[in-house]
This record gives C-alpha cells, structure tokens and sequence, in this order.
C-alpha cells in the first residue's frame, strides 16, 4: 500500500504554488477527482473508472495573474512584493486496457514578474506505468520538477540560517517501482521502494538524496475493512557540502474502512528508530520515535472535506531532516451549477534530533477562493492564502500573503 501522507516523497511533493492553485480550480471545476477507494486502500491505476479504456488525451490551459507580499518567506522587513502572471499548459496522456495502463502528464509553467530574478520558465512532468495479471502485479511511477526554491521549499533558503533574497533553481527527480503478489483473493504481499534526488546551483544549498523500501501485507477484513503491515527502511543522505546521514527503520500499522457510501477513512500508526551521523551532522544514537497519518474523506455531490494528519520524515535543502507533523483540512462546496467556493487551512511542526537555528518550527497555513463556471470549458477562478512561519532560535515570524486571479481552460478530451 502507498502510505498517504499530505506530504509526500521529495521527488513528488516539488508542485509549485501557482500548480497547486491550477489543481485546486481543476477540482473545483469536476475535472480532477479523488483516489479512487479500494479494499487495499490504494489508488489502482488499473481500475481508474474515471478514465475510459484504450488513448485518452486532455489538454488543460491557464492564464493566472498573481501578488505575492513575501514569496521566500524571509523574516524582517528586506521583503518586496512579487507580482506578474503565470502561464500554464499540461497535456496528459492514458493507455489503459484491462490489464494494463500507461500514463504521462507534463506540465510547463512560464513565469514572469515584476522583479526579473524571480522569472523562470518550470517543468514538472509524471510517467507511470502498471500491468496486472492474475495474481501478479508491477507499476512504477516516474516524477521530475524543474523549477526554483520559491516554490520547492518550506523554509527560507539557506544553510546555517543564511538567507537569499532571490530563489535558486531546484532539480528533483524520483522514481518509485511496486511489485505485488495476491496469494489469495483477500491477501496482497507487496514491495515497494523509491529513490529520489534534489539538486540545486546555489551553494547556500545542500544536495541530498532518499532512498527507501517497504515490504507490507494487506488483508481484507471484509468488502469494507482492510488491514496492513508494513516494515519501512529509508535513508537520507546530503550529496554535496559536509555529509550527513539519517537512517531509519521500523513497523507500521494500519486499517483503511469504508464507514458509508460518502464516508472513508484511513490510519496507520508505528515506532522507527533513527539515527544521524557524518561530519557535516551532530552525532546522534539509535533512538525510538513513533509516526503516523491518517485521512477522512467526505464526499457527495454538492461537497467534499477531507481532513488529513500525519507524522513522518520530511527532507529540507539546507542538508537536515525532520520529523514533520502535519495537520490540516479543505472543503469545497458546490453553491450551485456557476459557482463553488473551498476553503482550507493546516499546521506544520518540525521535530529534529539536533535542533538548529534557522530550522522550521511552525508553518500555519489558510486559504479560500471562489470559481466561477463560465462556461462547460472555460473556469475563472480566485484566490487567496495566508502563510505564517516561525523558526528556531529566530527572531520575528515570516509572513506572506498572496492573490490570484485566473482563467482555465479545458478542451473537450480525445479518445481513440
């Protein structure tokens, strides 16, 4: 089973902000849906009802103008507002059979605004592919995110608690293969790993990497419950500047339920023991350390909440890892046929062996916006957010305020 957290491995959580925003008019607008729920509690690509069998194709267009007051999220008063537009097209691509599926989506993003350094023209692209037959199955994801630390990070960019007033470029590449064995109808045996990379061109950063393999037994209670074992080993490893290791391992447990039709839910909770170690690091011992996530899922017509919490390792660009807690929630409601409003909001909090200045202690974050169906095709779409972060043994919090006002565009899809 993928274990799903709000934040996910570091090849797949590099969506920029003004993606996030275009994916949260797709939702609002019916396009994107939600994972599909299984037994297994896992995302089948082999069994996506929302897509239809043989070549799909989608095109998705949006012209989105954005202010932002604090876009590196920099403490004190050497902050100057950003605004411009941002200029997105994505093309996805499905071939799906019975038994088997292959997908892409790319996605370019053409960034310009008021302050040049900020300008960059990003790309983010996924590339997967499964076969299922019998008992057998294989599937694997590729994700890469070119694009730069205004988007990529939550912390203010620096090693040591140095600051940047411009972003850096940022590489992330990730892949993540799963083999699974279905010894019986109500049983699956599964392995997973994945392996991801972050690079960057300013020296203020670390390049790192994670690396990670999951052995987990599903069962199937019944057509509604579904519970899992998994055993999880994963390191994090800096690749430039002074080394720094972190090791991890431990078991896992979970339950995935369906409580109604409109209601599901999941949870998985476990203990690892971790260490860090190398001479860019403070030298850590073997210690005990519990993690969890877990996700409730609303859905009807007219709404869909999704209240999300989890507790698990989370890399940053300044050469550490924490163990990142994460709270939040998001609705969007569907006013009539012409107009849907969502709202959301969540809390970050980082927890380290070695606590170091310049390091995330909190972020709050909250958000509303509004969508308006002009036509079956065509969404305008508003937004705002609000951003608070505080770090260690720093004084003063970080603010940001930011406002979008776009247009998506969605052609009628190809199916050959």
């Amino acid at each position: 089973m993928t274990q799903k957290t709000i934040k996910s491995t570091p090849g797949f959580r590099r969506a920029t902000r003004a993606g996030v925003l275009a994916t949260g008019f797709l939702m609002l607008s019916g396009v994107a849906h939600a994972d599909d729920y299984s037994p297994f509690g896992i995302t089948n690509a082999l069994n996506n009802t929302d897509i239809p069998g043989g070549v799909h194709l989608q095109f998705i267009g949006s012209e989105t103008g954005s202010w932002e007051s604090n876009p590196l999220l920099l403490v004190g008063n050497n902050t100057k507002s950003l605004w411009g537009s941002v200029t997105t097209p994505e093309l996805s691509f499905t071939d799906k059979t019975p038994t088997s599926q292959l997908n892409a989506d790319v996605q370019l993003q053409e960034n310009l605004f008021n302050q040049s350094t900020f300008d960059s023209t990003d790309l983010h692209g996924k590339f997967g592919a499964g076969e299922q037959m019998e008992r057998w199955g294989a599937k694997a994801q590729i994700a890469t995110d070119y694009d730069t630390t205004r988007t990529s990070e939550l912390l203010p960019t620096g090693t040591g608690g140095s600051i940047s007033n411009t972003p850096s470029r940022h590489l992330g590449l990730s892949f993540a293969p799963e083999v699974d064995y279905n010894p019986t109808q109500v049983d699956k045996i599964a392995m997973q790993g994945s392996l991801a990379v972050s690079q960057y061109d300013k020296n203020i950063f670390q390049n790192y990497a994670t690396a990670s393999f999951t052995p987990s037994i599903t069962h199937n209670f019944d057509p509604l419950n579904a519970g899992i074992f998994q055993m999880t080993a994963q390191r994090f490893q800096s690749t430039s500047g002074p080394p720094v290791y972190v090791d991890t391992v431990g078991p896992s447990i979970g339950w995935l339920g369906t409580l109604r039709p409109d209601l599901s839910a999941k949870a998985l909770v476990g203990i690892q023991t971790i260490r860090q170690y190398g001479s860019g690091a403070a030298q850590e011992p073997w210690t005990l350390q519990y993690t969890f996530s877990g996700d409730l899922t609303y859905k009807t017509q007219q709404d869909q909440m999704d209240f999300a919490f989890s507790r698990n390792d989370y890399p940053f660009g300044n050469g550490t890892e924490t163990l990142l807690t994460t709270v939040g929630v998001t609705e969007i409601h569907n006013i009539n046929s012409s107009f849907a409003v969502n709202v959301g909001a969540s809390y970050e909090t980082g927890s380290y062996q070695t606590k170091t200045a310049g390091n995330l202690d909190d972020l709050i974050s909250a958000n509303t916006g509004l969508t308006y169906h002009a036509t079956e095709r065509l969404d305008i779409a508003a937004t705002y957010q609000y951003r608070r972060e505080t770090l260690i043994n720093t004084n003063g919090n970080a603010t940001d305020n930011t406002a979008t006002l776009g247009l998506v565009w969605r052609p009628r899809p190809w199916n050959l």
